[in-house]
């Protein structure tokens, strides 16, 4: 999981997001990272940079492709969908996801 490191992420909060989601979690994301970029590069692009929370709070986005996420995130940008994904991502629930 280093790379995340590149997402401005320290190793001891890559410490702290291994010892907060269960292994099938963890080796998504370690053995996926082209898909997980792809998806950390769109959420910083939309400016979703609570990335070590998304992770802990949702991992379970990541087993999902970019294509859908934007897709379901735009579909709610008339919304202040994206303030209340920076506040708190369990508000990925809203947006049932």
């Amino acid at each position: 999981m280093d790379y995340l490191i590149k997402y401005n992420l320290t190793n001891e909060d890559i410490k702290d997001i291994t010892n907060s989601i269960n292994e099938e979690d963890r080796l998504e994301i370690e053995m996926n990272e082209e898909r997980i970029s792809s998806i950390l590069n769109y959420f910083f692009s939309i400016g979703l940079t609570n990335i070590k929370d998304i992770i802990i709070t949702k991992p379970n986005l990541f087993y999902d492709d970019v294509n859908s996420i934007k897709m379901r995130i735009e579909k709610y940008s008339n919304t202040n969908i994206i303030e209340l994904l920076k506040e708190d991502p369990l508000n990925f629930d809203l947006i049932g996801m």
